[in-house]
């Protein structure tokens, strides 16, 4: 028997303040006292049949044994009746009043009612704290100590922290078993981290339903002997051959030259405005690629252009503009009739980096 229980069961044997009569126990008038009890009743200071006092401070801890072995305190109280909102019985669920509180009554509210400890020392403390004036009844609760399903077994600790916990080696002659139904029965080989990349392996590696591979079966991404990479392939043709669309979120450099197979779109753009030759003018319009965008050409001329005016018009410049040859495409007419002329101009446009 420890130290502690030793010392404990003393105080249960000597301390006068508490009256200890058959299998009921009244708490103390003042102080803190603990004792074993797993039948019968327990009381405030003024007993069954008596008032509990003024100004009362008293602390009663319950204990299941001497030696925790799963069984926890039960209180039932069969009458209650303190003043309320002034006078409280508070239940604490462990050994003393820092353990987490289970409960905190006044009034008439513990009358019925049922508090179990859950703690693994099993055991209640009661704290019960009056005022100075109008003392009560009390309360009397009946005990009782039950072993609670499910507790934690510990070999070899008094304070097991799962379902079982060994403090110590353990021998298993036939193995674990594990919920997949599999059985352990030799100990977990480590073995050193491989290097995939001079690894030779019996099988395809298998990446969410496509393959890693090397044998032209189910192809989603293979390297071949050559280092070349096939994406959808499986006979790749250069450093990278992607067989299927391709997306390139950022930017996308090329120091060699691009061959395209197909239309390379980038972003391509035709501007176009109609603009008045008033009579007898010059006029050098213009017309512009939107922002973003290089200028690849352009072009524009006269559109009631007939047999009979045609000499009345000529195109005297059709090209970049001078002032802005990246994005801007100008023209230069001259009408020597009395008559208006209308022209077009027009630019082409695409997404180019500077």
């Amino acid at each position: 028997m420890s130290y502690f229980y030793r010392c404990l069961l003393l105080i249960l044997l000597l301390l006068p303040a508490a009256r200890l009569r058959a299998q009921h126990m009244d708490m103390p008038a003042a102080g803190a006292v603990a004792t074993i009890l797993c039948s019968g009743t327990v009381a405030d200071p003024g007993g069954p049949s008596g008032n509990y006092g003024d100004n009362v401070t008293s602390q009663l801890a319950i204990y299941p044994s001497l030696n925790p072995t799963g069984r926890r305190v039960q209180l039932t109280f069969t009458a209650f009746q303190l003043e309320q909102n002034y006078d409280f019985l508070t239940i604490y669920d462990g050994p003393n009043t820092s353990a987490p509180q289970l409960a905190r009554l006044t009034g008439s509210q513990g009358l019925n009612q049922t508090f179990t400890a859950t703690s693994f020392s099993g055991v209640l403390t009661l704290l019960l704290t009056t005022d100075p004036s109008y003392s009560y009844s009390g309360f009397v609760a009946s005990v009782n100590c039950i072993t609670a399903p499910g507790d934690n077994v510990g070999i070899g600790t008094t304070a097991p922290l799962e379902k079982l916990h060994v403090a110590g080696a353990v021998y298993a002659q036939e193995g674990f078993r594990f919920p997949d139904g599999s059985l352990q029965t030799t100990a977990a080989t480590t073995t050193a981290p491989d290097n995939l990349g001079n690894h030779t392996a019996s099988q395809n590696l298998g990446l969410n339903g496509n393959w890693l591979s090397n044998n032209g079966g189910s192809q989603g991404l293979r390297i071949d002997n050559n280092g070349n990479v096939g994406i959808g392939t499986a006979t790749p043709a250069a450093r990278l051959d992607v067989n299927g669309d391709a997306r390139v979120g950022g930017n996308l450099s090329l120091t060699g030259n691009a061959t395209v197979g197909g239309a390379l779109a980038v972003g391509l753009e035709q501007v176009t405005q109609d603009f008045t030759v008033p009579g007898f003018n010059l006029l050098a319009p213009s017309v512009s690629c939107p922002a973003g965008k290089r200028l690849l050409g352009g072009g524009g001329g006269m559109l009631n252009l007939t047999a009979s005016n045609y000499n009345t018009f000529s195109l005297l410049y059709n090209g970049p503009d001078e002032n802005a040859p990246v994005s801007t495409w100008k023209i230069k007419v001259a009408n020597t009739s009395n008559s208006n002329h209308t022209v077009r101009i027009y630019c082409i446009c695409a997404r180019l980096a500077p």
